[in-house]
């Protein structure tokens, strides 16, 4: 296995847990810190004296050779007391003998990935913030113009009457998708989840036909830690998406749950025709839509505000038909950083 080189600046190991070992000539564990302890899921006194090789299996020939080959070296192993895989790099440091850096790649993966969604989302602020500025000037201009001809064209049927309709839908399109690139930082409090369910619910069966229920909540329901805009936003996307694909009946409960902490699902259940894998794989992709007139943003925009609210919304597909969203929002003030 190659030796790795990680940028201090950018890795994703600046965020994640990096336990130090020093060892000696032998690479036995002479001390280890509380991360790494941790990591091997060892106390001091059992570590020390082990060699490192011992606590940290090897994951193949490669890493064998690596363990034991030159310094620097690089190696894959699993963590003999926890099955936890780890990366391990052992440097000759001067003055002080050989250290090792245990980093588990799980939590590696997932800051990477956190790092990743974080770049792209600079990405497509610059760009979304380009792009209006660029197209909402000529808008303006065509509305203007369009406007001035209104008043002189007779009769009142002239295809020039749509125009402003579709300026305006234009106008929102780049409203959501700002919204998606720039989301405003969440004002979280303590709400009722049944309070935040029965207003959504009463707003959007307004403007449907179909039979919106919402299930009796338990008595013991804890409140739920969110902005409440927000909350709202969300379920009231994905009421609407469920009434939309149901055939006649949507169902929205809510229960408490333990996901890391104590927390509030709030489900929306539909009777409709369900989701195909190949798109239920891309339901959350920013700009995916399988909607004629869909903008992609709507469960996008969705999810990322749970998240920004410390919980997360989840797909679910249902043996018996339909489709369910999952929203987790936390009873507690949980951190907002990452998914649960």
């Amino acid at each position: 296995m190659t030796s790795t080189t990680f940028d201090p600046v950018h890795s994703p190991l600046r965020l994640v847990r990096v336990g130090t070992v020093a060892l000696d000539a032998e690479r036995r564990i002479e001390s280890a810190d509380a991360a790494a302890l941790k990591l091997l899921g060892m106390t001091e006194r059992e570590a020390r004296g082990q060699a490192l090789s011992a606590v940290v299996v090897p994951d193949s020939a490669d890493d064998v050779t690596a363990a034991q080959g030159q310094l620097p070296s690089s190696s894959l192993g699993l963590a003999r007391q926890t099955g936890a895989t780890l990366l391990v790099n052992v440097n000759q440091l001067p003055g002080r003998g050989l250290t090792a850096t245990l980093v588990s790649v799980n939590e590696y993966l997932a800051e990477s990935q956190s790092l990743a969604r974080v770049k792209l989302r600079n990405t497509i602020e610059s760009i979304m913030a380009g792009f209006a500025h660029e197209v909402r000037n000529p808008l303006a201009a065509i509305l203007s113009l369009t406007e001035a001809a209104l008043l002189e064209v007779q009769p009142p049927e002239t295809p020039l009457v749509r125009i402003p309709g579709l300026v305006a839908r234009v106008e929102a399109l780049i409203k959501q998708a700002l919204s998606y690139s720039r989301p405003s930082a969440p004002r979280r409090e303590l709400h009722q989840a049944t309070t935040i369910v029965d207003h959504v619910a009463t707003v959007v069966r307004k403007r449907s036909g179909k039979t919106l229920e919402v299930a009796p909540p338990s008595p013991t329901l804890p409140p739920v830690m969110v902005d409440l805009l927000q909350g709202e936003q969300v379920l009231t996307n994905l009421i609407d998406n469920a009434l939309d694909a149901a055939k006649s009946h949507v169902q929205v409960s809510a229960r408490q749950v333990t996901v890391g902490v104590p927390a509030v699902c709030i489900e929306v259940l539909d009777d409709g025709p369900g989701i195909p894998p190949e798109t239920a794989s891309r339901m959350f992709d920013p700009f995916f839509t399988t909607k004629a007139h869909g903008t992609g943003l709507g469960l996008a925009i969705a999810r990322d505000l749970a998240r920004l609210n410390g919980g997360d919304l989840r797909y679910c597909a249902v043996p018996s038909g339909g489709t369910a969203f999952q929203l987790h929002l936390p009873s507690t003030a949980a951190p907002v950083r990452g998914t649960w």
